[in-house]
């Protein structure tokens, strides 16, 4: 995880299948801490695999689960990464059984993530930097979203338009 991290320091750029290989052991580490308590899985299209895309922008996601949506009283912690093609779009969903987040929270962090003003110590500076990021690359074209499920826990979806790059 911290080779991908800190290799190819000249290029900025990934695919999403190095992307989710790099999201994949990082969450093989985190099965070797909380062991049966972890449950994942992914599926991707080979299609969205082959997308370019920057480098370190689904573990960002993935790390915040584990910060906000895992405590000791879950039995087990269920993520789902799914990414595929809709209308020539490319789709990243990452799901997980976790806590949630009150409403009004989702609010303030989606305003805070759309915000140009600098982020305040505490704030969520790794998941604001992604969405920042992934906008200036994609453009006009990239969309995200974040909610509650109603069975309880969260989604991220991340949406770019296919081979599109600003």
């Amino acid at each position: 995880v911290l080779k991908y991290a800190i290799t190819e320091k000249e290029s900025s750029y990934a695919t999403f299948e190095e992307e989710l290989e790099n999201t994949e052991r990082y969450l093989q580490l985190m099965k070797l801490r909380f062991e049966d308590k972890l449950k994942f899985q992914i599926f991707c299209e080979e299609e969205v695999k082959k997308q370019k895309t920057l480098r370190i922008v689904l573990q960002p996601f993935v790390e915040n689960i584990f910060e906000h949506g895992f405590d000791a009283s879950h039995r087990e912690l269920s993520i789902v990464i799914r990414g595929y093609i809709r209308n020539g779009n490319w789709i990243i969903s990452i799901m997980d059984n976790g806590a949630g987040m009150p409403k009004l929270e989702i609010a303030e962090r989606i305003k805070q993530a759309k915000s140009p003003e600098p982020l305040r110590e505490n704030e969520n500076i790794g998941i604001k930097n992604t969405l920042v990021r992934m906008a200036l690359y994609y453009g006009d074209s990239f969309r995200y979203s974040v909610n509650n499920l109603a069975g309880g826990g969260f989604i991220v979806t991340l949406e770019g338009k296919e081979g599109e790059i600003s």
